[in-house]
């Protein structure tokens, strides 16, 4: 019960979170672009807008379930989660 209430409020902060994120995302996105034109060098890259599919497992269950997002919103959740771990803790202070 424990668990899944932490990751339910993890979920939330998480989709709270990535709106907020893509904005800044998209204009890097395109400020690579176009300096990458400038310079005339052509780097291939993976297609942000290709949908993977991955295989999760429900958390408290053994059911795994198939999710599929674009690559750009895969990379989005592990920055977020990323960020959500590394945020100090609210009641704890370094002294």
């Amino acid at each position: 019960m424990k668990k899944s209430s932490i990751a339910l409020a993890a979920l939330g902060i998480l989709l709270l979170v990535l709106p907020a994120c893509s904005g800044q995302r998209q204009s890097t996105r395109k400020d690579a672009l176009a300096a990458s034109q400038e310079d005339g060098k052509s780097r291939k890259r993976p297609d942000q807008d290709e949908i993977v599919c991955k295989i999760e497992r429900v958390t408290g269950s053994h059911i795994r379930r198939k999710v599929c997002k674009s690559r750009f919103m895969w990379e989005m959740e592990n920055i977020s989660a990323q960020d959500f771990l590394r945020r100090p803790r609210a009641g704890y202070q370094l002294r």
